[in-house]
């Protein structure tokens, strides 16, 4: 993927401005991936930790990979195919979440 300009700033401003309260409990969350099998993932986050080794580091919860495609335009059939998918991205992010809450909780 591309980074724009407002992305890379919005980053740069973050790691600048509030490393030490958030790097802890900050996660990126990469969507569009509904057409990347795991394999496919695995190597986007991969590249990330390569090419932006700061971005990487800065997100102690994790880069994270998902999917949620319209499926409302689908037909049965495909959104059958699709559901497994976007119901363990559901989860996975459910979970991170969770996690999250609960080390900010758990300081306080």
């Amino acid at each position: 993927g591309r980074w724009t300009d407002e992305e890379k700033n919005t980053l740069e401003h973050i790691k600048t401005n509030f490393k030490d309260e958030i790097s802890e409990i900050s996660a990126m969350v990469v969507t569009g991936c509904e057409n990347l099998d795991d394999d496919e993932r695995k190597e986007w986050i991969e590249n990330l930790e390569s090419f932006q080794p700061e971005i990487y580091s800065f997100m102690k919860k994790g880069i994270h990979c998902v999917g949620f495609p319209n499926t409302s335009t689908m037909s049965q059939k495909k959104r059958e195919v699709y559901q497994d998918d976007i119901e363990r991205d559901q989860e996975a992010l459910r979970q991170l979440v969770y996690s999250s809450d609960k080390n900010k909780l758990s300081e306080e």
